[in-house]
């Protein structure tokens, strides 16, 4: 199965479901019903099966970027670039939507629904599109079009997004627009990059003016987003409903992670030229240290930058994360292999 059949199989199935569902889709009641029959089937369930979508759920987000930072450093370097541009994009735009949007979540909007008890904590601020949906859908979907060969990676891919997408429903965090848009956004952006690859094959002299313009249009979306209007609701106890800046913290990290990703992907074409590990045992070995040093720039970076406040601290955290991952570590390694190298030929002469 070749990309653009995979494509148009995509395509096609979208175009069906909307067709058969578009005013099931937008009916105010229906969508409140469907939520009410999975809460009802959900408090009458056995827990274990609750406990079971939870992990689903945040399967992708306790992930985080280490799966395009493995497919970079171990599988493929191509695949993880566009696993990453694809991620932070997908991430950036999703907080572009939501913030725009500011639809709240349904519990807020239909007080006859209750959501599981252990997704309320996490599922905070805005509601529309479903942020864990559109990361499965990115990663997942990118690892789909790499695989796009092995049908049963395709399959099992593909089973991911969706699970993940109706376990958000089954928890009562997100509406079924929620995740269907999700799903759309990241399958568009999975899209535009094949699309820019394929072009870039023929213009490859464009790279510093693409890294240009995406680093300018991610500033120009952040300084939109800090500075447009928010709803101020409030509840009985004078609360805010959902805090505008406490919405903005993912704006800024995702900010900061489009950033890293266009320059590291631009400085390994120009200067790096980072090759994948070889042998199993070898990308075992590069992916446990990798992950170590990134681990351990993270809780560090969080406790360096926290005089700096939520939002400057979490976009140099995660741009700091993201040159380590694209630039500073694959540096390392290619020094490493280059001193081995030197030495083994030494040892041999």
């Amino acid at each position: 199965m070749d990309f653009y059949t995979l494509i148009i199989i995509i395509l096609k199935q979208t175009v069906f479901f909307f067709n058969f569902n578009l005013l099931w889709l937008y009916d105010i009641m229906n969508v409140m019903n469907y939520l009410y029959m999975l809460q009802t089937i959900r408090e009458s369930c056995p827990d274990f099966i609750n406990r079971f979508f939870m992990l689903v759920s945040d399967m992708v987000q306790n992930l985080g970027f280490m799966l395009p930072a493995f497919i970079y450093w171990c599988v493929s370097k191509t695949a993880g670039t566009k696993m990453f541009l694809c991620y932070s994009t997908t991430f950036f735009s999703n907080q572009l939507i939501k913030n725009t949007a500011c639809v709240y979540r349904p519990w807020i909007r239909y007080p006859e629904l209750t959501p599981y008890a252990a997704a309320k904590p996490s599922a905070t601020g805005y509601s529309f599109p479903s942020g864990h949906t559109v990361s499965a859908a990115s990663f997942f979907g990118s690892v789909a079009v790499f695989q796009k060969k092995k049908k049963w990676v395709v399959i099992l891919m593909f089973t991911l997004i969706f699970l993940t997408a109706f376990s958000r429903n089954w928890l009562g965090v997100h509406t079924i627009q929620d995740v269907l848009v999700a799903i759309l956004e990241g399958a568009f952006f999975i899209c535009i990059f094949e699309v820019l690859s394929y072009w870039f094959a023929s213009h490859q002299d464009k790279d510093i003016l693409l890294v240009i313009i995406g680093i300018v249009l991610a500033i120009a979306g952040l300084l939109y987003l800090q500075f447009k209007p928010y709803p101020l609701d409030y509840l009985e106890d004078g609360t805010l409903l959902v805090d505008p800046y406490d919405m903005l913290t993912d704006c800024y990290t995702a900010t900061g992670l489009s950033c890293a990703a266009l320059l590291g992907w631009l400085a390994d074409r120009r200067f790096i030229h980072y090759e994948a590990a070889g042998a199993w045992k070898n990308k075992i070995i590069c992916f446990l240290i990798g992950g170590i040093i990134v681990f351990a720039e993270k809780v560090g970076l969080g406790f360096v930058f926290a005089p700096l406040g939520t939002h400057f601290s979490h976009l140099l955290k995660y741009f700091i994360l993201g040159i380590t991952t694209m630039i500073f570590y694959p540096m390392g390694v290619m020094a490493f292999r280059k001193k081995h190298a030197a030495k083994k030929s030494d040892d041999e002469k």
